[in-house]
C-alpha cells in the first residue's frame, strides 16, 4: 500500500520533533568512537556500529558535527570510497560491500542525540514494562557496537492513537486529525521536565508536510545531497497545524512501581483541512 495522508503526518511529525529537540534543546553530544563489526555478511553487506546511537544527521543543527566518512585506520573516506556504501545514523553503524580487514581500525567523529526518537509499532504499555533501556556511553571506550534491539534512553516513542474527520466547509472539505501520543522515557526529572517543556510549546505550530527525504527505506544516508530539515521538499497539498500538545506524568504506581526510569507523556493533535470528494 501506499503511503496515505495520515501516515505522513506522522513521518513529518517525528522529524519535526527531532529537529525542535535537536535545536531548541541544543540536545547532541560531539563525540568519536570506533565501529565494531556487528554480523557477517548480509546480501553482500557488511556493518559496523559505534557504541553510540542515534546520531544526529541534520545539518540545519549549528555545533553538531554530522558524520559523512569515517576513518580507516588514519585515512578518510567518503561514500562511494573503499568499498563504504552508506551510514544509518539511527542505528549509529556503516556499511560496506566487502569486510574491512581485521588490521584496520574503523573510527568516526559525530555528533550523539541527547534525545533519542523511535516510532513505536505496538500498544503505549509495552513500550514501557517491555523495552530493554540503555543509555550512551560518556565516552567511546565500549568494546562493542549499540545492538538493534537496545533502546537508549532519553527517549520519545511515538505511538499513533487516533484519526478522526470532523465536518468543517461546504463541498465536503473536512479537518482531518490525527493524535499522537509520545512516551518519554528519561534517566531522571530534570531530563523529562526539559523534553516536557520543549513538547509543549509546540501547540499551534505549522508543520512542514514533508514530501521526500534524502534517505533509502531503512533509513540509511547513502550520498548525495545532505540531510538539512529545513531546505527538504515540502508537499503543498496540505497546511498541517499542531492544535494541542498536553504533558503529563506517569504515576509510578501499580505494574510502574519498580520501574527506575522517570516517564511521562504528551498527547498532540495535528490538523489538517482536505476535501473528500
Amino acid at each position: 500500500m501506499i503511503p496515505q495522508s495520515d501516515s505522513k503526518i506522522i513521518t513529518s511529525f517525528l522529524l519535526f520533533l527531532d529537529n525542535a529537540i535537536q535545536y531548541q534543546g541544543q540536545a547532541f553530544t560531539n563525540q568519536s568512537s570506533l565501529f565494531y563489526p556487528t554480523s557477517q555478511e548480509v546480501a553482500g553487506l557488511y556493518s559496523y556500529t559505534a557504541p553510540f546511537t542515534q546520531m544526529c544527521n541534520d545539518t540545519s543543527i549549528f555545533g553538531a558535527n554530522i558524520i559523512s566518512g569515517v576513518y580507516l585506520n588514519n585515512t578518510y573516506v567518503g561514500i562511494g570510497q573503499s568499498g563504504l556504501v552508506s551510514i544509518n545514523h539511527y542505528f549509529g553503524g556503516v556499511t560496506f560491500n566487502q569486510p574491512v580487514p581485521q588490521n584496520i581500525q574503523i573510527s568516526g567523529n559525530f555528533a550523539v542525540k541527547d534525545v533519542n526518537i523511535y516510532l513505536s509499532d505496538g500498544p503505549d504499555y509495552k513500550v514501557v514494562l517491555n523495552q530493554k533501556f540503555s543509555v550512551n556511553p560518556k565516552y567511546g571506550q565500549t568494546i562493542t557496537g549499540v545492538a538493534e534491539d537496545v533502546k537508549i534512553m532519553p527517549a520519545i516513542f511515538l505511538v499513533p492513537k487516533a484519526q478522526e474527520t470532523l465536518p468543517f466547509a461546504f463541498d465536503g472539505c473536512d479537518d482531518n486529525r490525527v493524535r499522537i501520543r509520545g512516551i518519554i522515557v528519561a534517566e531522571n526529572v530534570y531530563q523529562r521536565v526539559c523534553i516536557g517543556s520543549i513538547l509543549k510549546n509546540l501547540r499551534l505550530r505549522s508543520l512542514p508536510y514533508i514530501a521526500a527525504t534524502p534517505f533509502s527505506y531503512d533509513g540509511s544516508y547513502t550520498g548525495g545531497v545532505p540531510y538539512n530539515y529545513w531546505n527538504l521538499q515540502i508537499d503543498p497539498t496540505y497546511a498541517p497545524v499542531i492544535m494541542s500538545c498536553k504533558v503529563t506524568e506517569i504515576p509510578e504506581r501499580g505494574n510502574f512501581e519498580s520501574l527506575t526510569a522517570q516517564f511521562s507523556q504528551f498527547d498532540a493533535v495535528v490538523s489538517y483541512w482536505g476535501n473528500h470528494l
